[in-house]
């Protein structure tokens, strides 16, 4: 996330949802670095959804395809308007 001095900023505790078909399937927690991983998915190709969310800090919402180990990135925080 970019702080008010527009440095990107890691985003400690924020929740992680994975989702597929609209159901959350696994929960986690971002670490003080803002990393997180969902381990031991099928490589088949499935679409699943990534909700990452901070109370303070702002959301977001990606999706990802599991063929192999998958990096997604820099994910950036939104706060509502």
């Amino acid at each position: 996330m970019r702080g008010s001095t527009g440095r990107i900023e890691c985003v400690e505790d924020a929740e992680v949802r994975l989702e597929r078909d609209g159901t959350v399937i696994r929960l986690t927690a971002t670490d003080a670095f803002g990393d997180f991983k969902f381990e031991a998915l099928p490589p088949d190709g499935t679409a699943y959804v990534v909700n990452v969310a901070h109370a303070s800090r702002g959301a977001a919402r990606l999706t990802a395809s599991v063929s192999e180990s998958v990096n997604l990135g820099m994910i950036e925080l939104t706060l509502p308007p």
